[in-house]
């Protein structure tokens, strides 16, 4: 899909009805749902103050929130699997 100069081979040996030539657009995938309720409790417990009970009410959320959606490991590993998961183009 994102080789132009393929394309225009292939037309040229078999016949072929192409679409396209242009490279399909891409974006960022962003999250969504359970994902982002999940970026939102992991956001407040950055904000929090340290040694606060919300602290650890909070990462007993997020822990739960996590296992729901089949994560694994501790907040600040979260926090980095959410951004990658944001940050992939689609």
């Amino acid at each position: 899909a994102n080789n132009p100069s393929e394309g225009v081979l292939a037309k040229r040996r078999s016949g072929a009805t192409l679409v396209s030539y242009l490279t399909p657009a891409l974006t960022n995938s962003g999250v969504y749902k359970g994902l982002a309720a999940l970026k939102a409790s992991v956001e407040r417990w950055r904000a929090a103050p340290p040694d606060s009970d919300e602290l650890r009410d909070l990462a007993e959320l997020i822990r739960d929130q996590a296992e729901a959606l089949d994560l694994d490991g501790d907040v600040p590993t979260l926090a980095a699997k959410l951004y990658e998961i944001e940050r992939e183009l689609i």
